[in-house]
């Protein structure tokens, strides 16, 4: 496979998993990452070690201005909503150590 068909390859498993887990955060397991999981999914759908998968990322996001923007705003909305229900985890259980 060509560079250029993997970067193509690549920009459509990005975009699908953004989709995906945007509209399932349970495909992310509790506590994941969301960077972790797109580069993880990248290497098992193109079958790459996780140093080529890295730079394929990088390369993609590079040249696609547009998609760098999109999985930025993901990591970050993935990234406070995961540090919400930490809190309130946390919240809630301090808060049940002191009801009688």
């Amino acid at each position: 496979m060509s560079i250029e068909d993997q970067i193509d390859s690549a920009k459509k498993i990005i975009d699908s998993e953004i989709t995906n887990v945007t509209s399932n955060s349970l495909l992310i397991k509790s506590g994941g990452c969301a960077s972790c999981h797109i580069l993880f999914k990248l290497i098992e759908s193109l079958s790459l070690n996780v140093s080529d998968a890295t730079d394929l990322l990088s390369e993609v996001l590079y040249q696609d201005a547009q998609l760098n923007e999109r999985i930025t705003v993901f990591i970050h909305n993935k990234v406070s909503l995961t540090d919400v229900y930490l809190k309130l985890n946390y919240n809630l259980a301090n808060k049940s150590a002191f009801d009688f």
